[in-house]
């Protein structure tokens, strides 16, 4: 089978065929035909019934026009090939429209040039109104009295004789006539006998297609060839030629052809060529172009006769975007060759070089931000901003009215500006602003105005870089820019930051930081990159252009301009800020935004539910701004609400009342103070042997007494004297004691390194030091503070009464009933509890001191938390009463360490780790 080709301007209309050169095609066919069974198509293409279908093909659109439909030469199928650069009319009308139009292309030009050489039908139903010619072969299939398939050919005289019927003429005659002939005499010559008659091979027509086309000359094509086929198989016509002046010369007689009709789906059909056609494709006439909100912009043709309105040239677009209010423009070229632009209407009539421009008119409103639906109005009905806000549904949920923007141009200049309006004023009635055309209102919602609070606002105020920033570097030029802890994110609403970073020593450091993020002379943003002209490149994850032009701002403004802001949410030294979120879209879009909302704002602080920053204009009242921070949480004081003038550092105390009166200005800012409560902001927890244990809330300078009595006092088996009582602050500054011993202690093995030359036992001591710091390390701190819970005893001695803290918690242990013998014994442990029983006595039970004992440094944990040493010399043997629940310990000889005497004494370390030991063990057993 030859390789077929797709004819991409028919693909183009929806009929699908197939071409080949005529010569394979006729052989390929007497090939097929010579088994007398014509059962196999060449190929299936969705082709219509008749070719009349094809002038209710779609039009040709724009998508389309923009590559060129070009045979694939390994599958044969079409493929879109990259877009043929402009022509010289196209840039000619792309100049006129200026810089950043978008181009211009020819109508119709790109599907006419699509189509490979020798186009013509080879599959499918046979049209009709074919005409038949010499050359044209017929097979004729008979089923009833005869059945045979016989194959005849239009011979020369233009005859077809078929067996023994009688010679019939063919040529000249449409295909539906003969068949009614070849009906007919069948009929006539065979009794219940039906005829199907088929085309098989298709005569060669000869056509000369010259003028503006690409390759003009002399074609041979097919039978079933159209004008879009021998314009196809010509190299289509060229950006010079006409497509509405085709002239087709047959027998003598010109016919004009517009193919304007075909290409846009209209109701005209592609005519079929005949044998000796001549097609002559005239110069381009005189054109016009139609660009903006159309469905197909391009380079139109005007007809050659007959005005073309501007109606009709939208038509050829395939209509406007919008069924009305459309604006349109005319640029046209004057007597001296110059672009005037003309308003015109529907009816107008299109001059030759025009260019149509269909746009939004210029009376429209454009509404952004928290609005129910966005986009453009058309401000005859909106007048002012009173008009706009009438209907309830107008405004989004959730917006944020104190402060909205009217952005607006100056009549003459057309200079753009930012006009601060309150909405809540002009819902009120108290305030109006006139709407002028292109002015633009945008309205904040309430998570806007939550980013001036946000931790990266707050750090670009303070010259930092942003939390939510992801640095990295791309080469050591980029370290050495960005020489800077990173901000790690640990949460969408929180960041942990470095000291370093919060409070940099260097000022030089922080400049230079802030600098190679910010500086958008040196910089060149693209997405999420910024190429700094110092030699590096930054990765972000900060995509604001208005915390750019916030940093731009700081730099050329006096402290003073944004002093609410700066106000408001100080760093501490280490911390973590809260409120990390992504910039809001209109931040970004209007980056000169931010600042102004910055300069105009208020710090609103204390017990409100949502503290932070406020954009207000000047005399907003208290009453308006404590709404917008959400409203006073249950426990604000109404009754002293604290005013700061930003600027007179004026400061007054007002009831709610007093304070409506009085007007909040930019730069003020205001707290809402709590009521005073004796009520303190936590709990303390009692376990063990108490009648009601659980947790309890206390007041502030409440007593353990009193909450010994609020549990329902101890039990029975209760053990005050071993009571462990834990306080958060004095656990926190415990472990700060471990963590730095254990520095000391990894920080003294290079002395011991260094005193090996004296000491034989100074290498073997460091693995031990080791192990004695990881230990110190590991081991938890408890925060066991020594008090008395003996409710008895405290009533007697009031003075050792506790004060309770928030976190407090109070284990009561069951009373014990032996003693525990630890360290360096042959036999650690517990040892049954006898009365009157000395430490000597327990350490003997637990079998005697081993080798390495140092008895001298023995030490007892009393069961309250209090250690004392042991006296274990020849006089005393230890003879003080030792209490049930007592730790004895004997620590290790410390002669290893000798060296550490710079440093910390072993034994004490020792007893902090027994202690925190002890109390563990009574902790964890409630």
């Amino acid at each position: 089978m030859p390789r077929l080709v797709l004819h991409a301007m028919r693909l183009a209309c929806g009929i699908a065929v197939v071409s080949v050169p005529a010569s394979a095609m006729a052989q390929s066919l007497d090939q097929m035909l010579s088994g007398r069974a014509v059962q196999q198509q060449l190929e299936q293409f969705n082709q219509g019934r008749d070719l009349a279908s094809a002038a209710q093909a779609p039009s040709l659109d724009a998508r389309r026009m923009s590559g060129r439909l070009v045979a694939d030469p390994t599958t044969g199928g079409a493929r879109t090939a990259a877009p043929l650069p402009l022509g010289r009319l196209e840039q000619t009308y792309l100049q006129r429209l200026g810089p950043g139009a978008k181009p211009l292309r020819q109508f119709g030009y790109e599907a006419l040039r699509a189509a490979p050489a020798g186009a013509g039908l080879l599959t499918g139903t046979v049209p009709e109104d074919y005409v038949l010619g010499i050359g044209d072969e017929l097979v004729v299939t008979m089923r009833g009295q005869s059945n045979r398939t016989l194959i005849a050919r239009v011979d020369r005289e233009g005859r077809v004789i078929i067996d023994t019927l009688p010679p019939m003429a063919a040529a000249g005659r449409t295909f539906a006539d003969f068949r009614a002939e070849l009906e007919a005499q069948v009929s006539a010559a065979f009794l219940k006998t039906d005829v199907y008659i088929s085309l098989g091979a298709i005569r060669s027509i000869q056509v000369l297609v010259t003028g503006e086309v690409e390759h003009p000359g002399q074609l041979t094509l097919t039978g079933f060839s159209t004008i879009l086929d021998a314009l196809g198989s010509a190299g289509g016509i060229r950006e010079s030629g006409s497509v509405r002046t085709v002239s087709l010369i047959r027998n003598g007689e010109t016919q004009v052809v517009d193919l304007y009709g075909l290409l846009q789906g209209g109701a005209s059909r592609d005519q079929r060529l005949q044998d000796g056609d001549r097609l002559i494709i005239r110069s381009l006439g005189a054109t016009a172009a139609i660009q903006g909100d159309v469905n197909r912009p391009a380079i139109y043709e005007l007809p050659a006769a007959g005005a073309l309105t501007v109606a009709k040239l939208a038509d050829y677009a395939g209509g406007f975007w919008r069924s009305s209010g459309n604006r349109l423009r005319v640029l046209r070229l004057d007597s001296s060759g110059r672009d005037t632009i003309v308003a015109v209407s529907l009816g107008d009539t299109v001059r030759p070089n025009d260019i149509l421009l269909v746009d939004t008119p210029t009376e429209e409103l454009a509404l952004e931000g928290a609005f129910e639906i966005e986009g453009l109005r058309s401000n005859k009905g909106y007048g002012s901003l009173a008009a706009l806000l009438k209907t309830p549904d107008m405004l989004a949920a959730d917006p944020y009215l104190p402060f909205a923007i009217v952005q607006s141009e100056e009549p003459n200049t057309r200079v753009k500006r930012y006009i601060p309006v309150d909405l809540s004023r002009v819902l009120a009635g108290k305030q109006d602003y006139r709407l002028l055309p292109r002015d633009r209102v945008i309205v904040f919602s309430r998570a806007d105005i939550r980013y001036l609070s946000s931790a990266d606002v707050q750090a670009v105020i303070r010259q930092q870089l942003p939390p939510s920033m992801a640095v990295g570097g791309v080469g050591s030029a980029v370290s050495r820019t960005m020489d800077a802890p990173t901000a790690t994110v640990t949460g969408t609403r929180s960041v942990k930051l470095s000291s370093q970073q919060i409070s940099p020593n260097s000022p030089e450091t922080e400049q230079s930081r802030f600098d190679a993020e910010f500086d958008q002379e040196s910089s060149a943003v693209t997405g999420g990159l910024i190429a700094n002209a110092r030699g590096g490149v930054v990765e972000t994850g900060v995509q604001c252009g208005g915390l750019r032009v916030l940093a731009e701002t700081l730099r050329n403004s006096m402290p003073t301009r944004f002093l609410a802001a700066s106000k408001y949410g100080r760093l501490e030294e280490t911390g973590t800020i809260a409120n990390v979120m992504p910039c809001p879209a209109v931040f970004d879009k209007h980056p000169d935004l931010l600042p102004l909302l910055l300069e105009y704002a208020a710090s609103v602080e204390g017990a409100v539910r949502t503290p932070g920053i406020y954009p207000m204009l000047a005399g907003t009242s208290v009453e308006t701004l404590a709404r917008s921070a959400g409203g006073l949480t249950l426990e604000a004081d109404p009754n002293r609400i604290e005013i700061t003038s930003g600027f007179a550092a004026d400061r007054s105390f007002l009831s709610l009342a007093a304070a409506s009166s009085v007007g909040i200005n930019p730069g003020d800012s205001i707290r809402f103070n709590q009521r005073a409560t004796q009520q303190e902001m936590g709990i303390v927890t009692v376990r063990g042997e108490l009648a009601l244990p659980g947790n309890y809330s206390i007041r502030k300078g409440e007593r353990l007494s009193e909450l010994l009595q609020r549990a329902g006092g101890l039990t029975q088996q209760a053990y005050p004297y071993g009571a462990v009582f834990v306080r958060e602050r004095v656990k926190e500054s415990e472990q700060q004691a471990r963590d730095r011993l254990a520095r000391e202690l990894e920080s003294s093995i290079p002395m011991v390194v260094a005193s090996s030359t004296q000491s034989n036992n100074a290498i073997q001591a460091v693995p031990a030091i080791q192990a004695l710091a990881q230990q110190t390390r590991n081991t938890p701190a408890v925060g066991r503070v020594v008090v008395e819970a003996d409710p008895l005893v405290l009533a007697a001695h009031p003075e050792m009464d506790l004060i309770l803290e928030p976190g407090d918690k109070l284990v009561v242990p069951k009373r014990p009933s032996h003693v525990v013998v630890s360290g360096e014994v042959l036999n650690p442990g517990a040892v049954m509890f006898k009365a009157g029983s000395s430490a000597a006595d327990y350490i003997k039970s637990a079998g005697g001191t081993s080798q390495f004992a140092d008895e001298s440094s023995a030490f007892i944990i009393y069961p309250n938390g209090e250690a004392q040493p042991l006296r274990l010399g020849s006089w005393t043997r230890g003879s003080d009463p030792i209490p049930p629940g007592a730790v004895i310990v004997m620590p290790r000889d410390p002669k290893p360490f000798d060296w550490m005497s710079v440093t910390r004494d072993i034994s004490g370390i020792v007893r902090d780790l027994a202690l925190s030991a002890a109390s563990l063990a009574v902790i964890s057993k409630d």
